[in-house]
């Protein structure tokens, strides 16, 4: 089931940003956080793909965590797996404060590993079923993002996420840069790790870019 009261918790105090979106609570990152409508997306996204791990960069406030690590949570409710779904979100900056605030608000500490780290120096888990890449939004960093989680990505299907990428073109290359690598590897059945890629860019203001990677 869905907490209802959580997701009351997190959009308590968001505002009309005056163009095509919401934005958080000041408390919760307002305009450098995920847009209102991208942290229900993330949230229902997740529902429906009932990831087991999700790597997230660019943790700031905790707010887009929040909504990730909400979706695990009512999976986990629901469905009971054998572990508990996990979500390692990263980043460079000190913003715990906010963050225990909102994972706590929320009721979803629990299901969070934060790492204080550059995301490219991060040592990833196996099995990532998602990654949200949302840090550092130079074309070159996020390309960097992607070949250090790419390895560890799950075989059978896994989903890339990259936000902001109509807002920032820096994050627009980035994004190209990947989808260009995975194009060339998927046409070489050497280096080929999946059957069937797709991306489907999100042109609103922000921008959210997502591809889907699986073997059917």
């Amino acid at each position: 089931m869905t907490d209802l009261k959580a997701i009351a918790f997190l959009l308590n105090g968001s505002v009309a940003d005056g163009t095509d979106c919401h934005s958080a609570a000041v408390d919760f990152g307002n305009g450098s956080a995920v847009e209102v409508e991208t942290g229900l997306f993330l949230y229902g996204m997740a529902r429906r793909l009932d990831p087991k791990r999700i790597v997230e960069t660019g943790t700031h406030r905790g707010w887009s965590s929040a909504w990730l690590a909400l979706a695990l949570k009512d999976n986990w409710i629901d469905y009971r797996h054998k572990r508990p779904p996990r979500l390692f979100t990263v980043d460079s900056g000190d913003y715990m404060e906010y963050q225990e605030r909102i994972w706590n608000g929320a009721g979803v500490r629990e299901f969070i590993e934060f790492v204080q780290i550059s995301s490219p120096l991060y040592e990833p888990p196996n099995n990532i079923d998602m990654l949200f890449l949302d840090a550092d939004h130079e074309a070159v960093f996020i390309y960097a993002e992607f070949n250090r989680f790419f390895p560890f990505l799950n075989r059978s299907r896994a989903m890339l996420l990259c936000h902001d990428t109509r807002l920032d073109e820096r994050a627009a290359q980035g994004i190209n840069l990947i989808w260009g690598a995975l194009v060339a590897q998927q046409q070489d059945e050497e280096r080929r790790k999946y059957s069937a890629i797709s991306h489907v860019p999100m042109r609103n203001m922000r921008g959210l870019d997502m591809i889907y990677m699986w073997n059917p």
